[in-house]
């Protein structure tokens, strides 16, 4: 079991490894509890895929290694494009609706939303 300083100390670190993974011209924030928002504009599908599998596996390697400790640590997420004429929230409803799906397969995994 883990403390309220672990778990900040966890999110830090998936910040860091998140805004180390994407291009100055992205966006990556905290969207709210233990969940994160990339925006990548102007980038195809298949490299943002190739990004957030990266993020994936930077997560499982680095965010739990905190102070001496290693602390298995694990991510679901979801990644969906913006299609012509849908409003962001769609695209964020439907990323949603990806990660929510994602987290009942058993978590750990890069959910597409379609």
């Amino acid at each position: 079991l883990h403390g309220h300083e672990t778990g900040d100390a966890v999110l830090q670190r998936v910040a860091e490894v998140i805004s180390s993974s994407v291009r100055n011209s992205d966006m990556a924030a905290r969207w709210g509890g233990e969940e994160f928002l990339v925006l990548m504009p102007d980038t195809a599908p298949d490299d943002a895929l190739r990004v957030a599998e990266r993020i994936w596996r930077r997560i499982a390697e680095e965010a739990g290694q905190i102070d001496e400790r290693s602390i298995a640590v694990t991510a679901t997420l979801a990644m969906a494009t913006l299609a012509a004429g849908e409003t962001f929230q769609i695209t964020l409803n439907r990323a949603d609706t990806s990660l929510y799906l994602g987290k009942q397969q058993g978590r750990n995994r890069v959910m597409i939303a379609g």
